[in-house]
């Protein structure tokens, strides 16, 4: 496995990828796109012979799939004067899942983080109806967990915003847990609050 910074070029498979398996939508592409134009999107892919196995990407700006105010202004508020970034997408396709690959894209992303010198990570992590959640564990290994909380069917809105639910469709039941994650290495700055 080949592991690679995410660029311009990767735009087209990216959006691609996100609308088959992530949400689907033209919103995904502008948004995507928006992004790469302002210099705000990074992150890693995993590709082997040539073809994308897995992406984690990252915006540098408070993201959550649509606009949740208040939620947005309470973590706001937390993040302060911190570096930070969003998790965009953890995606691994169908034939690389449970193998470990996508703790190994947190791994390479790590290095990626330092260099856009981000010291918090904030995740928004999709949580099933079946109550599976498989990219907590990865995404959480990118460092500590200071600030947690566990949002019930938090995407019923997914339709107005032009997007489709993998899982669900139009109707998402779906809910998430939004993290604030210190990746900064410093154990003596991390606090031990946690809102569930």
């Amino acid at each position: 496995m080949e592991f690679a910074p995410i660029t311009r070029e990767d735009l087209p498979e990216l959006v691609r990828l996100y609308q088959e398996y992530l949400n689907g939508g033209d919103y995904i592409g502008r948004e995507a796109e928006r992004a790469f134009d302002s210099g705000l999107y990074f992150g890693v892919k995993a590709a082997r012979d040539g073809r994308v196995a897995g992406l984690l990407g990252f915006r540098q700006e408070l993201e959550l799939t649509y606009p949740h105010p208040e939620l947005e202004r309470e973590l706001l508020e937390i993040l302060g004067e911190r570096r930070y970034c969003s998790v965009d997408c953890l995606l691994v396709l169908p034939d690389y899942r449970r193998q470990g690959l996508a703790h190994e894209l947190a791994a390479h992303a790590r290095e990626e983080l330092r260099r856009h010198r981000i010291d918090t990570v904030q995740a928004e992590i999709w949580i099933y109806p079946t109550g599976e959640c498989p990219a907590k564990a990865p995404l959480e290994a990118l460092g500590k967990v200071f600030w947690q909380r566990r949002e019930e069917r938090f995407y019923p809105k997914l339709k107005d915003y032009g997007m489709t639910c993998p899982l669900c469709g139009e109707t998402c039941r779906c809910g998430a847990w939004i993290d604030l994650i210190d990746v900064s290495g410093n154990d003596d700055e991390k606090g031990e609050e946690s809102h569930v």
